[in-house]
């Protein structure tokens, strides 16, 4: 096998190792597993088709630092999203009420709670916490996805961070003052009795 076939193969196998993460990203963008799928195929054959930056010379020094590869497709599914922003916010299915969804979610740590908070963020509020969250990627590497500068990165973080809690905090309190309003409706109808 050549050398330049063997850092293609290698090339091809990085996309591949970086798919789930690119639709994890995606769903969190669109909010929608459809949307998501085409958005993480879209992403896909543009880096196939923008194999001579990503992967043929340009991208071949690349190919041995992970996180400028990385940083490059995710670039680009932002670059497709933001040609195409598609974004759903889920709904509940008919007949579903937000307390039997905070039911079954169980504790200690509501996830349809999360869910729903995070989903009153704006997308690129979303994309910013699932980038530095859970794609594990550097501030730095969040400035240069998004192409801004390093104070900029932060401040996004930093706001958006600040937005969720401050909507999981408001949603608990919600939900406390129901809680608590139903214990004393209850209270009160068994002294009637």
């Amino acid at each position: 096998m050549a050398r330049g076939e063997s850092t293609e193969t290698e090339w091809q196998d990085q996309l591949l190792e970086e798919i789930p993460q690119l639709r994890a990203l995606a769903l969190m963008l669109t909010g929608d597993k459809k949307h998501a799928d085409d958005l993480t195929r879209s992403t896909v054959l543009q880096a196939l088709s923008d194999s001579d930056k990503i992967g043929g010379k340009a991208g071949l020094a690349r190919a041995n630092d992970p996180l400028a590869f990385r940083i490059r497709l995710v670039k680009t599914l932002r670059s497709c999203f933001q040609r195409n922003p598609v974004s759903v916010t889920p709904r509940l299915a008919a007949g579903t009420s937000r307390s039997d969804v905070l039911a079954a979610a169980g504790a200690p740590f509501d996830h349809a709670h999360f869910r729903r908070a995070f989903w009153q963020l704006r997308p690129d509020q979303r994309e910013i916490l699932m980038l530095t969250g859970a794609s594990g990627f550097p501030i730095e590497a969040v400035a240069e996805i998004r192409e801004c500068n390093l104070s900029v990165a932060r401040s996004h973080a930093t706001r958006a961070r600040n937005l969720l809690k401050k909507i999981l905090e408001r949603e608990a309190g919600a939900e406390r003052r129901k809680a608590a309003a139903g214990n004393s409706h209850d209270g009160a109808s068994r002294r009637a009795d």
